[in-house]
């Protein structure tokens, strides 16, 4: 009995320690404070009216295109080009063999001479036969013949004229110059070829005028329908609003477009109509023939709700969202995305306005994560890149 004593003594003896030493262990835990927090950017959800946007897929096309075609026949000497750039109006571009050209006016200046000669001949036998015949010292016969040769002349150096100037415009036409600014496709014709009328090239190029650049995009006729239900009196005329140009890298064309007119009648193809837009393209950073995403509005502005972009995160084919809870916790939401706007997405399900999102660091972030949040303005998260995150 003894012994089993003394063994409960050393146990109890050998826990004290052990206990003490395990709570000052717990004790000695750091705890979280606001200095060992994550600051994070956060904004507020907000909500703006607006139209629903679409993105329409369409091709750039010239406002303007020219068929550069040679007024004469002849062989081709001179092309002052190079495929593929941009050109300016009154530039050079071929040149058509003058030789035949000048003879042809040589021989009008000679014809025009000889009419000259003619008609003065004519003019001076006139005005002779005029005083003679009314002292019948000639013939009423011959007074006629005068008059005709003198008409006749009078006609013939109009004829000479007019052949004359006719020659000298054949011969301009032998220098073929841009009726128009803007970039010119390929010549058909080469150095040395007889080009013309008749010939093999009766067309030399194409002048594409870029000053402006057009995008057709079609809307289909159920969908405008569908629209013309929830927004009765709704015409294509005033359907659309803040029509922006998706470049192929992703951002934002400068410059809104503008509706110009819809076709009469619905494509066969595609069973939709086919509208006209168009956008300033002075700095010529729009090439025709290239693909296109049009983003627009369309109806009548009505309240969404708007987030940056940047603030969404895509797993799975899910769209997400870190919201900060009153506590400054983070909370990791799904959000239905309507459609891009901007540097935002307007958000048809998942958030309220006034909410509270985390804006960057979401590398960063967990779910349940207390952070020390710091406010920005919306106004104030741009990124120029459409329906891609740019999370930090």
């Amino acid at each position: 009995m003894k012994s089993i004593g003394m063994k409960t003594n050393f146990l109890i003896t050998l826990l004290i320690p052990c206990s003490y030493w395990f709570s000052a262990c717990s004790s000695q835990k750091p705890t979280a404070t606001n200095e060992s927090l994550f600051e994070l950017e956060v904004a507020e959800a907000i909500s703006l009216e607006m139209p629903y946007s679409q993105i329409f897929t369409g091709q750039t096309y010239a406002s303007d295109s020219y068929v550069i075609q040679p007024r004469v026949t002849g062989y081709l000497i001179g092309k002052y080009f190079s495929s593929g750039e941009k050109v300016n109006k009154g530039d050079l571009l071929f040149q058509i063999d003058p030789a035949p050209f000048n003879a042809a006016v040589m021989k009008a200046n000679a014809d025009m001479a000889s009419a000259n000669a003619t008609f003065k001949a004519a003019e001076s036998n006139y005005k002779r036969s005029v005083p003679l015949a009314r002292i019948n010292a000639i013939s009423q016969s011959a007074l006629d013949q005068a008059v005709a040769d003198f008409e006749s002349g009078k006609e013939s150096v109009k004829a000479a004229k007019a052949a004359l100037e006719l020659a000298k415009l054949d011969l301009s036409y032998t220098r073929i110059y841009a009726p128009a600014s803007g970039y010119i496709a390929p010549s058909k014709a080469a150095v040395g070829d007889y080009v013309g009328g008749g010939t093999a090239y009766t067309q030399l190029t194409t002048i594409y005028s870029t000053d402006s650049i057009i995008v057709y995009i079609y809307l289909p006729v159920r969908e405008f329908m569908n629209l013309q239900k929830i927004q009765p009196g709704l015409s294509i005329d005033s359907l659309f609003s803040d029509i922006r140009l998706i470049m192929p890298n992703g951002t934002f064309y400068e410059y809104p477009g503008t509706y110009d007119y819809t076709e009469p009648s619905v494509s066969n193809e595609t069973g939709a109509m086919v509208v006209h837009l168009s956008f300033p393209n002075t700095e010529g950073k729009i090439r025709p023939g290239t693909f296109a995403r049009i983003l627009t509005g369309i109806g009548d502005p009505h309240p969404m709700i708007l987030i940056p972009q940047r603030a969404v995160s895509e797993v799975q084919g899910l769209t997400n969202i870190y919201v900060v809870n009153p506590d400054s916790t983070l909370s990791y939401k799904a959000v239905e995305i309507a459609f891009p706007y901007q540097s935002f997405y307007a958000v048809s399900s998942g958030i309220n306005p006034g909410e509270q999102i985390l804006v960057n660091g979401l590398q960063k972030a967990r779910s349940g994560m207390k952070i020390k949040p710091v406010m920005v303005h919306i106004d104030t998260i741009h990124t120029t890149k459409v329906g891609g995150n740019t999370n930090e």
